[in-house]
């Protein structure tokens, strides 16, 4: 997985796991990037990735591939949630120095 290496300064990943019964295990990981919490350094979007969760050289998945579907700016400590072929991320749409900044819910599963 080394095109997975996360920046330097990052906070790194969070790995979760989604499988359909015991069949077609995924391993998602969510890099965090630069969060828009970090006071230190320009917040980045986040990146979502997917990989075989039996062979993990296998990518499935990297949102930063398609310009569409990227995330919002990372938040630290956020946690994906996998609920019913859906993968749900908490992102911020805008950064804190906005006079009213937002956030945002980016939710991944098949069109």
């Amino acid at each position: 997985m080394t095109d997975a290496a996360v920046a330097d300064g990052t906070y790194g990943t969070t790995p979760f796991i989604s499988a359909n019964g015991t069949s077609d295990a995924i391993l998602w990981m969510l890099d965090h990037g630069a969060p828009i919490q970090d006071s230190l350094s320009s917040p980045a979007k986040a990146v979502l990735r997917a990989y075989d969760a039996t062979n993990v050289s296998v990518k499935l998945y990297d949102s930063s591939q398609t310009p569409a579907d990227a995330p919002g700016y990372g938040i630290k400590f956020t946690s994906p949630v996998v609920a019913n072929g859906k993968v749900f991320i908490g992102t911020a749409h805008d950064t804190l120095s906005s006079a009213n900044p937002q956030g945002e819910i980016d939710v991944y599963g098949l069109r």
